[in-house]
């Protein structure tokens, strides 16, 4: 059975801004491990379409073998950081931090959604 084009493609951003919401707004310790995995698997389903959409040649992109996993949950380990941060320590210092935290996870997260695109160029010849 297909789903929905609209419902697959916001379905990981679903995920995540409820897993956080969750977090946010409930504040036990069993809401806050369910809404973290609700939000890890829709940071995982983004993984996994961004990766298999890729149309940069393979050749230009930075090695990073050893730390593969750690390197593509990064922005979303800095997002969820924050978002605990805000939720759990809401004190004065705790949050620029966490507003910091957060923000450089979404800046990462579109720094790569742009470098990920295809880059269209012209030629002469091509057209």
């Amino acid at each position: 059975m297909m789903m929905p084009k609209v419902i697959y493609e916001l379905l990981p951003y679903v995920c995540m801004v409820g897993g956080l919401a969750e977090v946010t707004y409930f504040k036990t310790i069993m809401t806050t491990g369910s809404g973290l995995l609700f939000y890890g698997a829709g940071a995982l389903m983004w993984i996994l379409r961004s990766n298999h959409r890729r149309t940069d040649p393979q050749a230009g992109r930075k090695l990073v073998n050893d730390n593969q996993s750690f390197y593509e949950l990064k922005p979303f380990f800095l997002i969820a950081i924050g978002v605990l941060l805000f939720t759990w320590l809401n004190t004065w210092m705790a949050l620029p931090l966490s507003a910091l935290t957060a923000m450089l996870g979404t800046y990462i997260i579109v720094l790569r959604s742009m470098h990920r695109r295809k880059k269209v160029s012209f030629s002469r010849h091509s057209l």
